[in-house]
């Protein structure tokens, strides 16, 4: 009997057994776990004997092959290392498509540039590393700081003075746009050798699901030492009533001293840093947070 595969975001892709009578497995091959429980967690043996935990809501595509019939392999998963049997072709958008970002570059005067990087380099030892809501492992490799007032106090204000015009561009604000200071929100991540953040969007859960526009500042050392490390933006999709990755998609480079505006609903992944040195301060870093409108 041909298996089922079951793709996730990322580009994992599952094969499943149809004759297995393991309920989780039945609920994955029927698709209702996926659309009546999208934040259950699932957890399925993987062929190396590990264990993989999953939210539900995190499936791209089952595919069933025909009877007699191996599944067909359409696509590339993104983030995925080889090609992975796929139910939907990912692209790069083409060249005249509307870009549902805002970019804007040599964002901070120098000295303040240098403050930031500055002060992230002076609080090296209090970054953390990160996690996300359902604890997913392997889901996200990096190190964030969550607590440094100095910083966040320089980039609240030039971030809320950005926000009405790109809120404006990006046919977010219902009306006028006077944020909050405390309303936005911060923190430090660094990405070093070998981190990333697989597909995600940054108001899926409960305790985000607030969230509006989505907002990065890149910086780094001075000549920049690591590759890598881009943004791959979604084209915004629905599917049962959920956002997901739509077949398009933006890649943005971590430009130093650049901020990013997108929309938080907006499914997106940083994809691998290569850092030689694997030195802190050569790490891809940023200032990145939310703000509800």
């Amino acid at each position: 009997m041909n298996p089922v595969t079951v793709i996730l975001q990322g580009g994992y892709a599952l094969e499943l057994d149809p004759a297995d009578k393991d309920p989780v497995i039945q609920s994955l091959i029927s698709g209702e776990v996926f659309v009546s429980a999208p934040d259950r967690a699932l957890e399925l043996p993987t062929a190396g004997g590990e264990r993989l935990r999953f939210r539900a809501g995190a499936i791209v595509a089952v595919i069933l092959p025909g009877a007699g019939e191996p599944a067909e392999t359409i696509g590339t998963s993104p983030g995925a290392d080889a090609p992975q049997k796929a139910a939907i072709v990912y692209r790069r958008a083409a060249p005249d498509a509307v870009e549902p970002y805002v970019l804007i570059e040599n964002f901070l005067p120098a000295a303040e540039h240098d403050e930031v990087l500055s002060r992230t380099l002076a609080a090296r030892e209090r970054f953390v590393a990160s996690t996300v809501d359902d604890k997913e492992l392997h889901y996200r490799a990096s190190l964030v700081l969550n607590d440094e007032a100095a910083i966040f106090d320089l980039m609240r204000p030039r971030i809320a003075a950005a926000l009405p015009a790109a809120a404006a561009q990006l046919g977010l604000a219902k009306g006028p746009v006077r944020p909050e200071l405390s309303a936005v929100e911060c923190q430090v991540t660094a990405h070093n050798d070998g981190d990333y953040y697989r597909v995600h969007n940054d108001a899926g859960s409960p305790r985000t699901k607030h969230r509006t526009l989505s907002y990065v500042y890149y910086f780094q050392s001075r000549p920049k030492s690591f590759q890598g490390g881009e943004l791959r933006l979604y084209e915004v999709a629905v599917k049962d009533g959920f956002y997901v990755a739509g077949e398009s998609y933006w890649l943005i480079e971590p430009k130093d001293n650049a901020l990013l505006f997108f929309p938080s609903h907006a499914m997106h992944e940083v994809l691998p840093v290569t850092c030689s040195s694997r030195a802190f301060e050569d790490s891809r870093f940023t200032v990145n947070g939310w703000v509800a409108l």
